[in-house]
């Protein structure tokens, strides 16, 4: 069986919470990836409901966070964001792709506070994921400069040249 949902439901019902949830975040995933933005917020609750917690409930809240932007819902994306930042593993791929939601979240809710608070944590010491990391790096510097905060894009910029060479290469 392909179908993740599918499967999920089946261990739901056959009373294993813990496989259940792990495959409505996958079924999460592929409701993303086939821009069904109303499945993978559901998909996501169903699995919250069977118990995800830490690094699940941290992804799936990061995917949520991007149905709900996609959606205009721009206040929830940020929530949602906020709190897979916190629950990811510091330096990982899926915690850029969250630090990633948070910062355009807080953007595009013209939370200036929220935003700046997000841009600071790409200055603290980075994982092995460089190229999730490049990439939250580069958007914050468009938001940066879309703040009219040139000095600091430029500074953030900065950085990135002076990563060793090659390092954005497997991007």
């Amino acid at each position: 069986e392909q179908n993740a949902a599918a499967l999920a439901e089946h261990f739901e019902r056959g009373g294993e919470p813990a496989r259940a949830a792990q495959l409505y975040g996958r079924a999460a995933e592929q409701a993303l990836e086939g821009n069904d933005l109303q499945a993978v917020i559901e998909l996501g609750e169903r699995a919250i409901r069977c118990g995800a917690a830490g690094e699940l409930l941290g992804r799936t809240r990061m995917l949520q966070a991007e149905a709900h932007r996609w959606r205009g819902e721009l206040a929830v994306a940020a929530g949602r964001a906020d709190e897979a930042v916190l629950l990811l593993p510091e330096g990982s791929a899926a915690f850029y792709g969250a630090l990633t939601e948070a910062i355009l979240g807080h953007l595009l809710v013209d939370d200036r506070p929220g935003f700046l608070a997000h841009v600071r944590r790409l200055r603290e010491p980075a994982g092995t994921a460089v190229g999730p990391r490049a990439i939250a790096v580069a958007r914050a510097a468009i938001g940066l400069l879309l703040t009219g905060l040139r000095d600091e894009a430029r500074a953030l910029l900065e950085e990135l040249s002076s990563w060793p060479p090659g390092a954005l290469d497997s991007m």
